[in-house]
């Protein structure tokens, strides 16, 4: 799946050339999202499996777990892929499937893409809905009013806005419960959200990421519930039944918002978090930061790790090819022969005839020996997926001990592109 990228003298050339780097840009990401939704089961059954073994109390404890998922979409690259014998040989597998079959190469990411502007649509869809709400303030917050029975929730990622329903004053103290959704924003809820339909999206077929969206709601609600408490001064009692008149102002209707955070659909969830709630005892905020820091260094350090057990964007590679016009190929891979018998700067080629001869003679070829093209300073982003660099004609018509041919050095946007992506 080597992509040769030339430089474009006309719009035609352009296009196609545009044309094949995305088509091979398109096989790179679905490769690494590939791997990434391989590597993100055994992490999602860790963090289910912790989650299960943390007690409900310890809701900070469970809601950090959920950063190791963060690990996923990074590990795509790790040179482990090439060197476990069963992980290179479904990379070989991958590499065949994707480089044979043209469709398959855009699947995954246009799924992908088709759920991000699915996702943008519904919450561009929401935020307009909210924009035309009236506002009204309570202890000099401006929130939203909904006519409708619903939970009251917060959304909007650059501009968080917090709606309740016009009824809900009547029946439940507005303060606390603006307090706690104004603790989700504080607390970044919304966009861990975000953050989350986005990795759901990029590694779909993990069927347990997208059923772990519950137990993700529950674990942002519990710690939610818990600094609400703490903030607000308000013992498991009362703020218990704060949450029971809330969802039974709600229940009236028979209505339930898709658009709260954490809104319970089941008796046996809000019976959950009631029971949470009873447990919680008042937490030390340095506790709880040192905490944060541990859990943030450990993902820290295990992303700075897969960075420096992985390729980087891109590599320049060393091998040098040569062809003729008959359609003959040959690519050299020692890379000390190469060294001695070709060099390069951004103005001239030269090679060491003695050393090419050498270099010939160690790894024979079909191609013409008198007349050939060389193909030179290409780079690559994994083995097996990379661009082509630059090209020189050679005539060794003369007998000299080093031949030296000046080109002009060229590149392309397209090239420059997929080098950087």
């Amino acid at each position: 799946m080597t992509t040769m990228i030339d430089n474009p003298t006309n719009m035609e050339t352009f296009l196609h050339s545009a044309s094949d780097v995305l088509l091979t840009l398109s096989a790179y990401r679905s490769l690494l999202l590939i791997r990434a939704a391989l590597i993100s089961v055994p992490l999602i059954v860790a963090v289910r499996v912790i989650r299960r073994i943390i007690p409900d109390r310890c809701t900070w404890a469970r809601a950090w777990c959920w950063s190791l998922l963060l690990l996923a979409p990074f590990s795509g690259k790790l040179h482990i892929w090439y060197e476990i014998p069963v992980l290179y040989r479904l990379t070989d597998f991958l590499y065949s499937l994707l480089g044979h079959h043209f469709i398959l190469r855009l699947i995954w990411p246009a799924i992908s893409a088709g759920l991000i502007v699915r996702a943008l649509h519904e919450a561009f869809h929401l935020n307009r809905e909210i924009s035309g709400l009236p506002i009204k303030e309570f202890a000099g917050v401006s929130v939203r009013i909904t006519p409708l029975s619903v939970s009251p929730f917060s959304a909007g990622l650059f501009r968080p806005q917090i709606v309740i329903p016009e009824n809900l004053p009547e029946n439940c103290d507005p303060d606390n419960i603006i307090l706690h959704e104004q603790m989700h924003i504080r607390l970044g809820h919304l966009w861990i959200f975000a953050l989350w339909k986005l990795l759901c999206a990029l590694l779909f077929p993990n069927i347990l990421l997208n059923r772990s969206t519950k137990l993700l709601r529950e674990d942002l609600e519990s710690l939610c519930d818990r600094v609400t408490m703490k903030h607000a001064g308000l013992s498991a009692v009362e703020y218990g039944n704060l949450i029971l008149r809330s969802h039974r102002f709600v229940l009236e209707d028979n209505r339930f918002s898709p658009a709260t955070l954490a809104g319970e659909r089941t008796f046996e969830e809000a019976r959950r978090r009631i029971l949470r709630i009873c447990a919680f005892k008042p937490y030390h905020p340095i506790t709880s930061l040192l905490l944060g820091l541990c859990c943030a260094s450990i993902v820290a350090g295990a992303l700075v790790f897969i960075g420096q057990a992985s390729y980087p964007r891109w590599t320049a590679n060393p091998l040098v090819a040569v062809a003729d016009s008959s359609g003959h190929i040959t690519v050299y891979c020692d890379e000390e022969a190469i060294a001695d018998a070709f060099s390069w700067d951004q103005e001239t080629f030269v090679i060491n005839i003695p050393a090419y001869e050498k270099l010939r003679a160690a790894e024979p070829g079909d191609v013409d020996p008198d007349h050939f093209w060389v193909f030179f300073d290409s780079f690559y982003k994994m083995p097996g997926i990379g661009g082509s660099g630059q090209v020189v004609e050679v005539d060794l018509a003369e007998n000299v001990e080093k031949f030296v041919i000046p080109y002009e050095r060229t590149t392309d946007f397209w090239t420059e592109f997929f080098r950087c992506m």
